[in-house]
């Protein structure tokens, strides 16, 4: 398996160096030549959470899933309702839940314009789905262990993740 025309070395190349600036390793890497894809984490000992990212060469797009935990299929609808109205407060990601192994993800995606990885927006899809780890990560525990039915989804916890992207972004070029 290789990667095949210079533009998509060059992207996933750029791709790559993302995550390693944010301490991320890159684990499982697989260059097909059409859709190069790696497995990532992030662990900053208290949050856990893997990550997937495919870089869809012929559509000149990048996705970044992210994996939570199962939902028992007794807590499905209401799960679903909370995720929606945390997604009302999300940017540039959402929450989904996967239909066959009832798996919360948050993704996010972007194209990539011309023959370059417009970075700095590349970061601002990433540093979105680790403000969602950080400050999701405990509610969906609980909406995946309690099971209860709420009207609205717990609040979120402020952990100071603005200061973070802040200085990602003006650190990292």
């Amino acid at each position: 398996m290789y990667i095949s025309n210079r533009k998509m070395k060059r992207i996933y190349g750029e791709l790559k160096s993302c995550f390693k600036q944010l301490d991320m390793p890159i684990q499982n890497e697989d260059c097909d030549e059409r859709r190069p894809n790696f497995w990532t984490e992030w662990d900053d000992g208290q949050f856990y959470n893997a990550m997937f990212v495919v870089y869809y060469g012929d559509l000149d797009l990048i996705k970044v899933f992210s994996y939570y935990n199962e939902i028992p299929d007794s807590s499905r609808c209401d799960v679903l309702e909370a995720l929606n109205k945390i997604n009302e407060k999300l940017q540039t990601a959402c929450f989904t839940v996967d239909v066959d192994n009832r798996i919360v993800v948050c993704h996010g995606g972007l194209y990539v314009e011309g023959a370059a990885l417009k970075k700095k927006r590349f970061r601002k899809i990433i540093l979105e789905i680790l403000k969602c780890v950080f400050l999701y990560t405990e509610v969906i525990d609980q909406l995946a262990t309690l099971g209860k039915t709420q009207k609205d989804p717990p609040e979120a916890k402020p952990v100071g993740v603005e200061e973070e992207v802040d200085n990602i972004e003006t650190g990292a070029t």
